[in-house]
């Protein structure tokens, strides 16, 4: 697609009016919500002499979720981070013909991230003032205050997209190599508008298990949605090895318990050791094994009124997203609708849902081209509406493992 001043324009209408105009500038005036900081005298404008240029660049350039690239170049948007201040890096690979940066975002990524988000607030937060400038330049301020920096990879030959964004990666990975962190950005992740709100901090009802509680506070503080839902099934998962064998002694006491059992029996014998190799070896397949036990779990400390409840408290419109919709990631859907209403099937669709979302995190193998998985960054918005849920099942599991406070 190429764009044009009035795309320009009536992008930025989603977060300005444009109060006058005359033959080399643009004003915007800004919504109330979002503001730079700045005094009454100060005017927010587009200097079309340069935005006219910008936009012939930006032109030579193709856009996807988090990068712009043409056959010699990829600029990528990265989130900044405490490690990496406003300094530039810049290193050159002299022998490939290869030459990295990370510096503030150009003028032209800056364009395509205003096109690509006419319709979000992306003006969220202020940056610091302009102390003397009557005019400031909405490009120039984005350069100089968002949360956004650049990196970006010239080469000396056209070479494939994929190529590039491989050599971008590999810098990332230096990067962190050497103490730094940066992120690669996602500008399509919105942060869910769902949210467990505060309430009223009480006192300890019940003794809870050291170790569960290490992994809530790890996952709760973690800030990283796939960091949350790793470590609350975590949680679940801790108890697989004690739930298998509970279902194993309790079957097997059943059958001992029977009147007809004889020790001197084999076919009774043989039986008991049939159940445990049926259990153990569900469809000669551990995974199988692993999702039989998260049902366990479920079955043996989730209460399906206790956790609607819980999720109707956080947002009405999350208990129907979990009861209408499967897991739509980029690589294709996941996962079940849950039926909370019925109970022959709610903790299956429970547990279905929650272990291929697992998978999907853990388990993009190379040879697993035609599975669907999580794709890091781009499906982060995905998986944090899916971290209630687990989440809410977590706490459930630490309270049925919980005992009096008896000092």
């Amino acid at each position: 697609m190429e764009y044009i001043l009035d795309d320009v324009i009536n992008s930025c209408k989603s977060f300005s009016n444009i109060s006058k105009t005359n033959e080399s500038k643009i004003y915007l005036e800004l919504h109330e919500k979002n503001h730079l900081l700045l005094t009454k005298e100060q005017n927010v404008i587009l200097d079309t002499n340069t935005l006219k240029p910008t936009l012939e660049e930006l032109n030579k350039y193709h856009g996807e979720e988090n990068y712009i690239y043409k056959k010699d170049s990829l600029k990528m948007l990265i989130s900044r981070t405490y490690s990496l201040d406003k300094r530039p890096i810049t290193k050159v690979d002299e022998e490939n013909g290869i030459t990295y940066s990370i510096d503030k975002l150009s003028r032209e990524h800056i364009l395509w991230f205003i096109l690509r988000n006419s319709e979000n607030e992306i003006l969220y937060y202020g940056g610091p003032r302009y102390k003397s400038e009557k005019e400031i330049d909405l490009l120039d301020w984005f350069a100089d205050n968002y949360r956004f920096r650049e990196l970006s990879v010239k080469t000396k030959r056209n070479i494939p997209k994929e190529r590039l964004i491989s050599l971008a990666k590999g810098f990332i990975y230096n990067l962190h190599c050497c103490g730094y962190d940066p992120v690669i950005a996602n500008i399509n992740y919105q942060k869910s508008h769902f949210y467990d709100s505060r309430r009223d901090v009480s006192k300890p009802q019940k003794l809870y298990n050291d170790k569960l509680i290490d992994r809530y506070i790890f996952a709760s503080s973690s800030g990283n949605p796939v960091t949350e839902y790793l470590y609350y099934y975590n949680i679940i998962e801790f108890f697989f090895i004690s739930i298998t064998n509970k279902f194993l002694v309790t079957a097997i006491s059943k059958r001992v318990a029977d009147p007809r059992f004889s020790h001197n029996n084999t076919d009774a014998i043989t039986d008991i050791i049939n159940t445990v190799n049926e259990f153990n070896n569900i469809s000669n397949s551990e995974r199988s094994n692993e999702k039989l036990s998260l049902r366990k779990c479920l079955e043996e400390f989730v209460d399906v009124d206790h956790l609607q409840s819980k999720l109707k408290m956080i947002h009405e419109d999350l208990l129907e997203y979990y009861k209408k919709q499967k897991v739509n990631l980029k690589k294709g859907q996941i996962g079940v609708p849950i039926n909370f209403t019925h109970s022959e099937s709610v903790y299956s669709n429970l547990s279905e849902r929650i272990y291929q979302i697992r998978n999907s995190i853990v388990h993009g193998k190379e040879s697993n081209d035609k599975k669907v998985y999580y794709t890091p960054f781009i499906d982060d918005g995905i998986i944090e509406r899916e971290v209630f849920l687990v989440k809410a099942i977590a706490e459930q599991v630490i309270y049925a493992n919980s005992e009096e406070i008896n000092l």
